[in-house]
Parts: C-alpha cells; structure tokens; sequence
C-alpha cells in the first residue's frame, strides 16, 4: 500500500494572531474578459441568428447578443476591415479590407473559404441579393460590380458614380434583379442586372437626384417596392416613387426609367442612419389606420444623439428616444426584432420596439482604463473610467453597461467606500464628483467638489461613522480633504451640493499620483512623482514622516490592512515595504522589468500583488520575499487593478482598452495538482510491474503518457536487443497521437546529446521517419528545432565513429605487420590497410615448414602482457646463408632489463598438424636468445631428425648486436623471416626508430 497522502504538497498556511490558519494564494486565472469587440468600423446583424458582426481594426468580432461577448474573431490580412455583408441564410459572410482583397468565411468555423480582388481601391459597401449567389460591392474607384460568391467571378460591372460608392442596396423583391447605388455626390443609382423577357440590357435605369450630400441610408416601404426613402446628410429625408413603366431603350444618361420625389421631410440634422420600420411592430406613435392608408413609418439616427420615428406621409415625429451619444447608424434586426444603433464613441444600443428604450447596451471599446472600483450594495456594479468624460457602470454578470455623465473632460481616477454605496471621481476638468445611487439603484452626482488648478489625478474615500470625507491629489502639486456632511441639501432631484476643502497642503514638487487613507482614519498617505512618499495627519493636515528610497517617481502608496506599514510602486521597477513607526524601509520586491503602477495588499496584508507598464500581474508573500506567481493580464500598461472585498477575484484594466477578471484558483488547482499526483504514482508502479513483466509495448507506451523519459530509454534498449526490435519499434510508434510524438521527439533530442544513448535514440528516429507521415512532423511545433539539435549532435557522432573506425583498422593493421614466424614459401606477404586476414587464413604450408602466420602466444597472469602476446618479433641478420632463423621475444620488459623467456619448438611432418607451438615461460634469467630448426633438415649441430619429433630445449645468450644471428653461415634464411626484421633498442633501452 502507497500512502499518497504524504506525497501530496500542503497548501501553504500561515497561522494568524487568533489561532486561525490563513491560506496563502499562489494563482490567478482568468475568469472572463471585456474585450474589444467594436472600434468604429462596418456593423451587420445576422439574419437568423442573435449575433453582430462588428469590424474591429483588421478582425471582425462575431458577438453575442444576449452576453455581449465575442463569440468568435474572424481573422484579417493586417486591414481595417471597411464592409461586412451577411448571406440570407447565414451561412457564409463576406468581408473587405483596405487591402483590396474580399474573404469569404464560414463564420461558425472562423475559416476562410477562398479570398479574391475585387476592385482597384478599397471596397466600402457590400450586401447580398436575397437568392444567396449573387453579392454587390461599392467601391472607392467609383465602380459598382456584382459577382457570384460560389464560383468567384464577376457577373456585371456599373461604371459611371461621380466618387465614392457608399452604399449599395438590391431590391428587396428577390425576382427582380435590379440594384441601388449611392455615392458621394448626393445621387442615387438605379441598375439592372439585365432581363431577357423584358429585352433589357444590363446597365442603368434612372438617377436619383435630389440630395446634395452624402446619402446614408436606404429603405423600402413595406408592402410597396416602389417607394424609396433615402436620408443624407444634408439633413433631409426624401421618399421617392419609382416609375412602373416596362421599359423601352435605355439612353447613355438617365436611363430608360424615372423617379419622382413625393415627399421631403427635414430633419434638421445629418442622418447617419435610417431604417425603414416593418408593419404589424409595437412601438410608439404608431397608428394602424395609417398603415392600412398605405402609409409607414421609418427610423432615423443622427449627430443629436436621437432615434426618432416619422411617420409618412404626414412626414412628422411621433416618438424620440435619446441616446448617450451622437448616433453612427442604424438597423432593424429580424432575428430578433429589435432596434439596433451605434454611436460614434463604439458604443452598441439594443433598443426594444415597444417604448424604444435601451434594452441591452455593450460598450465596443474602453479605448484605455484608467480606474476601476466595486459598487453597489452586493458588489456586483464595476464602476469603469476610460479616457472620455462619462463614467461607465458595467454589470458583473450580464455585462450590460449604464452612463454616468457630469464631468466636461476625461475621467482619470475612482474610489468607493467599502460598502460600495458612494462614489467619487476626479477628472481633467479641475473637480472631484460624489456619485450615490437612489432607491431604485439610479445613480446620480450628489455633490462637487471645487478647488484645485489642476488635474485631479488621485481620490481616496472613507466612511468614518455616519459621515464620510474624502482625500484627492492634483498635478497643482497639492492634496486636499473634503468632508461630506451626514445630510446633503438638495434643493431638487437634478441638484448637487459644492464642497469645501477641510484643508489644502502642498504635498510634493510634481504631480500627485496616489492617496490613501490608513485604516485608522488617522493618517494619510501621498505618492508623488517626485520619488517621494509622504504621510499626512488626517485631522490637521501636519506632515509626519517622508519616504525616501526609490529612484524614480511614485505612483501608488497603500496602507496594510493589518499592520503599520506601507507599500509603495515606483517607476524603478521596484516595491517597498515602509514602517510607519520610524518610516524606514524593511523589504524591497524586486522583479519587475518596468514600472510598476499600483499595488494591493492580500490575505491580511501577508501577499502582494502588483502591476506594472509590461501588462504583467505579480503576487509576492511579503514574509519570504518570495515572488510566487507571475500573470501575463494585458498587452501594454495596466493602469487599473481592483480587488474584490473576500479576495477572490481581481479586475485589471490597462492600456489596450479590456478589462480582465481574475479568479483565485489556488483550492482548484491544488486539488488538480494532487489528482495528477495521485494518478502518476500509481501509473508508476504500474510501469515497473509492466517492466519486471517484461510487457515492453505497453510499458514504453505508458512512460510516454506519464512523462518518464529514464524508464523509456531502459525499456527502449532492452526491445532492441530482440531479433524483431524494428517491427516492435513500429507498432510502437505507429500507434501514438501527435502529442505523442512529439514528446517522444523531445525525448529522442535529448539522448542524442549523449554518446552512450545515441544509438538508441537514433534507431527510435529511425522508427518515427519511417512510421509518421512527413506532413505530420511538419506540423509539429517542435519539429523545426528538435531537426537542428539532432543535426548538430549527430554530425559529432559520425565524425567520432569513423576516427574509431580508422583506429581499429590501424591497430589490425599493425598487428598483421607483427605476425611470428617465417612466410611459407610461395605465400605473398599483405601489407595493404585494407588486405589484413585472420589468423590461419593462408595456405597450409608444406611439411616440416613453420607457418607464415604468428604464433598464438598466451599470456600467464600477472606478467603484463596483452592477450595477443605483445612485443613479439623476429630478428633476421643481414646476410642470408643457412636455414636457420632467430625468434626473438621480450614480455613484460622495462628499460634496462628484459624476462628470460623458454621456446620450445615441435617439428611435425604431417600437414595438417600444427607445425609449431611456442609456449613462453618465465625464467630467472634476464635475457635469452632461443634458436629452433625450421626447415626440418638436420642440424649440424644438434643431430636431431625430421622423422623423429624430438623436443629441443637449449638456452642460448641473446646476440649482442642487432641483426647478429646464432645460425650457421650454411643455414638459408626464409624471405619472410627477411621482410619482418625487428627493430632493435637504441641507446638508453629505446627502441631505434
């Protein structure tokens, strides 16, 4: 039995000062994110389903309208995105960029289809005929082309629009295929796309023109084809009647058809929109007898920030909804029949038919947070200050937004009491703001606050009983205390209170960037950008202490919740921990790579976080000095960060325009740390079973899945010591998955930098190049850099096995050069590298010769000698006369000094016996010379015959000159014995060269 239990890594714990453990975090993990979703760009609702495709730079937001997040992002070509239009079906979406080129998407993929050019300049307007095929594109060459989106091609070319082509529009009868163009002239085109019953050519109709700008919106009556509404920026609104002749020829100018103006209706601003209301729709000042007179109703949108309906053809106003902002645009969304409108600061207003009020309202962009706070009474309102002057109150959960409006410039600071019932902001226009919401949840300015001459950069409020005051800091250089009175008197609902400031104390030489209030309410504190920290009385305004230590300017000071200390953010990358009893610095965090622009204590003020201009998050525990996790939260600075009152989320906000929450994921993602623990012991003890069991597949299949690249190399080498180790090799790697392969890639890499492992991981790279398709290891991430380590690692191995390989050759080489013994005659002797032969290769000699091959020489133990009998040779003199030759051994020599060694020769007649057996022995004696008859003809002086095998063992004193023999002058010598002379010693024992 496995105790898991005490394997597993505690959650790290601090013990408080009432007993209590205290459970410090170690991560954060993204919640959800309020990104980017619209920056200004083309806007369409789909046809069946609740979304909007919004252009945002070179992407196009598909968005939710029920959530307002972006479901998907269709990529761009690194273009603003300039037109979107939407098939009836919604199955295909087509989008146009500055790059000229046109994408057509599978939207629920995010795939592009295929992508052509469509005209010589940027495409500004687009939309689909209702049969689906067909798709008309304005643009800025003053062309007009309609192409058939299945197969790619250009069906009809309009030439003739005096600029720019803003908007394009079919009939909505999809039978008739006629289409409407405007341009920037002010003139609206009428074209045919051609009918044959009719005999009429492709080309154009009529011109309408009566506007004498840009015209922005199009519609249809409904029920009446040949009613057009069109509104431009003139500030006019003209309803126009199409003739109903069939036709006849068709001129070069005007066209075969006519339009007439019946109605003109002024709206006294420039429409940016108009939309054209459906029959049988609920919605203010609507009349059914006026629609059963054949009349309508129809929706303009324009700079004056107001949706109003008129009604034709009494050409009135019977309803106006205001809006937050000056309107960009307008549409009627089918899918779910609701009133859709843009404004120009990237906001998107969801209004319902009946009342035309805001139902949903999405924020498209931030732009850039500069503050964030929790309010309301459950926390579940954020409060967003961005760099406009409205104030942006975000619901938590369904991310519906409301507009707070008083400041006349940017908004550049919040703070809020911790119940979350008072607000205060500070802006560029030199005041400070008291927000409060009423019964019903409304919130409104309450009170102002007047006084400095600058910026006001920096808030910080408290509740102190049932009055509250606030501290707020100036790039005048000053810090001011404002108290607000229990009971403010209004003297009407829209009214607000003035302020005036308990005291006003010049705090530092530049701007001020942060305040804070002590817990206590008896201290303040002031972050300065002249690299100071300061700390106020909160009663009289007196300075205690300066904070002096960082390099460069300060831009957050916070009191610890718990303790008497500060922590402070600077621009020199750093954050220090301050003592409010001497105001020394006890402990600098260090980590940073920039600046860093606030900093929140956490867990009752044991953990730091803190968040710098490189979009990072980092969480510190204050007791280590430890920097336990790094986040990766924005793409630019993070201006903003805000903690929820238990802790468990965080909401950042920076530069890039998004707002981040952050959840604390320390419980989940220890209990998942432990699960994986867990779950690899028991796989580990399953793998050595799996090995002890000799199942070798299936244990190289489990150490890649558990990640044990030891176990896999000691499986691995055992399979390829069996005779079917490829096909095993195979079947393994055929069977794995890319994640696989690619892990086993990495494992391949590295036992290749090893010249031990090499070989096995060159036989499993063998095995993966001849298993997984080229295309697959292609597409691997790793691949590229795996290829080079493998390539640089295996050239150093080639280069060693074949100095190895020239090594071994060289060693046979020079042990053939010092065989033993003479050559048998008519045996060539092989000196080539390449020719060397083993032992007993030659041809048998003759009998009574000794064999042209050396002698097999064992070793004794202990004398020193290699296995092959080192050092042997044979001394052959000059001059040749006799048939006697010299052998010569010395084993286990030093210099000076050389072992007496015992030859005994054996002379036999038969063949195929063994001619001679040298076996050597040690003797006392220092040196001896062995001379042994090895023709077979008698000796003169031993008398010994060749038919009878004698043993012969004579000791003779070794020559004293190289090259003397002891042999008669009538003995011959061998040509072999000749060719391999041995060098003799030079002086001082070494041997001649």
């Amino acid at each position: 039995l496995i105790d898991k239990s005490s394997r597993m890594r505690p959650l790290a714990q601090v013990r408080t000062a009432d007993g209590g453990t205290l459970h410090l975090k170690t991560s954060y993990t993204l919640d959800s994110r309020i990104s980017v979703l619209y920056t200004g760009g083309p806007i369409e609702p789909a046809n069946v389903a609740k979304v909007l495709f919004c252009g945002c730079d070179e992407v196009v937001n598909v968005v939710d309208l029920e959530t307002g997040q972006i479901v998907r992002a269709l990529p761009g070509d690194t273009e603003p995105v300039t037109a979107v239009a939407v098939s009836p079906d919604d199955d295909t979406i087509v989008t146009a960029s500055r790059s000229r080129l046109l994408r057509v998407y599978d939207w629920t993929t995010a795939t592009c289809r295929r992508s052509f050019k469509a005209h010589d300049a940027p495409t500004m307007a687009m939309q689909y005929h209702r049969s689906g095929t067909l798709l008309a594109t304005g643009s800025s060459d003053a062309t007009v082309k309609v192409w058939n989106v299945e197969k790619g091609f250009c069906t009809h070319n309009f030439t003739g629009s005096d600029g720019v082509v803003s908007l394009v529009q079919f009939h909505p009868d999809p039978k008739t295929m006629e289409l409407f163009s405007c341009s920037v002239g002010g003139a609206v085109r009428w074209w045919t796309l051609g009918d044959p019953k009719l005999s009429l050519r492709p080309g154009l109709l009529a011109v309408l023109d009566g506007h004498n700008s840009l015209v922005r919106g199009l519609g249809f009556a409904p029920g009446d084809p040949t009613t057009v509404v069109t509104g431009g920026r003139d500030g006019v609104v003209l309803v126009w009647k199409l003739s109903s002749g069939t036709g006849g020829k068709q001129g070069k100018g005007g066209g075969s058809r006519g339009a007439a103006v019946v109605a003109t209706v002024p709206v006294y601003e420039t429409v940016e929109g108009l939309t054209v209301l459906p029959t049988n729709t609920r919605f203010p000042g609507r009349s059914k007898q006026v629609e059963r007179d054949g009349g309508f109703y129809y929706v303009t949108a324009g700079d004056k920030g107001e949706l109003r309906i008129w009604e034709h053809p009494s050409g009135r106003c019977v309803h106006t909804a205001p809006c937050p902002s000056a309107l960009a645009g307008c549409f009627w969304n089918t899918a779910d029949s609701t009133f859709v409108a843009c404004t120009f600061d990237h906001t998107v207003l969801v209004h319902e038919p009946k009342g035309l009020n805001v139902a949903k309202r999405f924020v498209g962009s931030f732009d850039e947070v500069t503050g964030l706070k929790f309010v309301g009474e459950a926390h579940d309102q954020l409060a967003v200050s961005t760099n406009t002057e409205h104030i942006q109150l975000v619901d938590v959960k369904t991310r519906d937004s409301t507009v707070l409006q008083g400041h006349s410039a940017i908004v550049m600071c919040l703070a809020a009491t911790a119940d979350g019932c008072l607000l205060v902001s500070g802006s560029k226009d030199n005041t400070a703001r008291v927000w409060q919401p009423d019964e019903a949840g409304a919130w409104s300015c309450v009170a102002i606050a007047r006084g400095h001459a600058g910026d006001v950069t920096a808030v910080a409020v408290r509740r102190k009983g049932s009055s509250a005051y606030f501290v707020t800091g100036s790039t005048d250089c000053t810090v001011k205390l404002w108290q607000l009175p229990e009971v403010l008197d209004l003297e009407g609902p829209d009214s607000t209170a003035d302020l005036r400031a308990k005291f006003t104390r010049k705090a530092h030489d530049k701007d001020v960037n942060g305040v804070d209030v002590s817990p206590n309410h008896k201290l303040v504190a002031t972050a300065g950008g002249d690299r100071f920290a300061k700390v106020w009385h909160a009663e009289t305004g007196e300075l205690v202490g300066t904070l002096r230590g960082h390099k460069r300017g300060v831009w957050s000071a916070r009191f610890s919740p718990v303790d008497q200390v500060i922590a402070t953010a600077s621009a020199d990358a750093t954050v220090r921990l301050w003592a409010v009893a001497d105001f020394t610095c006890v402990k600098t965090f260090e980590g940073h790579d920039s600046s860093v622009l606030d900093v929140r204590f956490l867990c009752r003020g044991v953990q730091l976080l803190s968040a710098s201009s490189d979009g990072l998050l980092k969480l510190w525990t204050i007791k280590s000095n430890e920097l336990v996790a790094t986040v990766e939260a924005h793409e630019s600075r993070i201006w903003a960060l805000e903690t929820s009152g238990d802790e468990t989320s965080v909401v950042t906000g920076g530069q890039d325009g998004s707002i981040a929450f952050w959840r604390d994921a320390t419980l989940e993602e220890d209990a998942v740390r432990q699960e994986e623990e867990e779950d690899r012991i028991v796989k580990t003890q399953d793998l050595s079973n799996l090995i002890a069991q000799e199942k070798l597949l299936p244990a190289a299949r489990l150490a890649i899945e558990i990640g044990h690249p030891y176990k896999l190399l000691i499986v691995i080498t055992k399979l390829l010591q069996r005779d079917d180790a490829t096909e095993l090799l195979h079947e393994l790697v055929a069977g794995l998955e890319p994640e696989a392969v690619e892990k086993l890639l990495g494992y391949v890499q590295d036992w290749n930098t090893n010249s031990k492992r090499c070989h096995t991981a060159h036989a499993v790279l063998g095995a993966i190049l001849r298993s997984v398709p080229a295309e697959q290891l292609t597409r691997l991430p790793t691949t590229a850099s795996v290829v080079q380590s493998l390539l640089a690692y295996s050239d150093r191995h080639f280069r060693r096995l074949s100095t190895l390989q020239q090594s071994v050759r060289l060693i046979d080489y020079t042990w053939a050069e010092m065989r033993i013994g003479d050559a048998a005659p008519g045996v060539e002797t092989r000196r080539s590298l390449g020719d060397v032969h083993a032992i007993g290769d030659s041809p048998a000699a003759p009998a009574g010769a000794v064999s042209a091959e050396p002698a097999v020489l064992s070793e004794p133990e202990g004398t020193g000698m290699d296995a092959d009998g080192a050092h042997a040779a044979v001394e052959t003199p000059k001059k040749s006369g006799g048939a006697r030759s010299k052998l010569h051994r010395k084993a286990g020599t030093t210099d000076g000094e050389e072992s007496a060694m015992e030859v005994e020769a054996v002379v036999a007649p038969d063949p195929k016996t063994p001619v001679a057996a040298v076996t050597p022995k040690r003797s006392k004696r220092k040196s001896v010379a062995a001379v042994v008859d090895v023709d077979g003809a008698p000796n003169a002086d031993s008398g010994a015959t060749p038919e009878v095998m004698t043993s012969s063992r004579r000791k003779v004193k070794k020559p004293r000159r190289f090259g003397q023999s002891p042999v008669s002058s009538g003995q011959a010598m061998t040509p072999s014995a000749k060719s391999r002379q041995t060098p003799g010693r030079g002086k001082g024992g070494k041997p001649a060269e």
